[in-house]
């Protein structure tokens, strides 16, 4: 860990760095593109459905995060092996100004198969602002990657490239840069 540490007025600042590490992710895949989809009508309430189980969780952990919540966007992708995935950004209705463009506070993905949701995640930063963009998908021996980049902006959690592995009974996350914390 790379750490600045500065004295000022006798109170002591600790700067602190991330490390990226350019061996990791290195299989990075990007082969999904953007697409429509017709009657999503569905999907539509099972991922909002999904939206509020998870902020309803977070409300009742800290009263801070018990705000109404907004669809702030939806995208949907294909491979070129044609696995289709989704992601639905979410915001608090409070947090309508200041979020820059790409930004929400929470995002649902996931993989969609037979217009069913198969694997899903959630990845937030409620206390400000996370970006997410997928880039590819891949199917082996059992497993689902999803790969993307992800930029949480106030949360002490890894950011940058990512491979999140799905397997039958969990969920793997590896990322290229690692947070050092706050």
């Amino acid at each position: 860990m790379l750490e600045n540490k500065s004295k000022e007025n006798d109170t002591e600042t600790t700067t602190q760095y991330s490390e990226c590490d350019s061996l990791k992710v290195m299989d990075y895949k990007t082969n999904i593109q953007p697409v429509l989809i017709g009657n999503e009508t569905e999907l539509l309430i099972s991922v909002d459905k999904m939206a509020k189980d998870y902020i309803r969780g977070e409300c009742e952990n800290d009263d801070l995060y018990c705000d109404d919540i907004v669809l702030r966007e939806r995208k949907y992708f294909k491979s070129d092996l044609n696995d289709s995935l989704f992601q639905f950004g979410y915001r608090f209705k409070n947090a309508e100004t200041g979020m820059e463009d790409a930004s929400s506070s929470f995002f649902v993905f996931g993989i969609i198969r037979n217009g069913k949701i198969q694997k899903y995640d959630i990845v937030s930063d409620l206390m400000g602002e996370i970006q997410l963009k997928l880039a590819g998908i891949e199917m082996k021996n059992k497993e689902i990657m999803i790969w993307g980049e992800m930029y949480p902006y106030f949360s002490p959690d890894d950011y940058g490239q990512f491979k999140l592995t799905f397997t039958e009974d969990r969920k793997d996350y590896e990322f290229k840069c690692k947070s050092q914390g706050h």
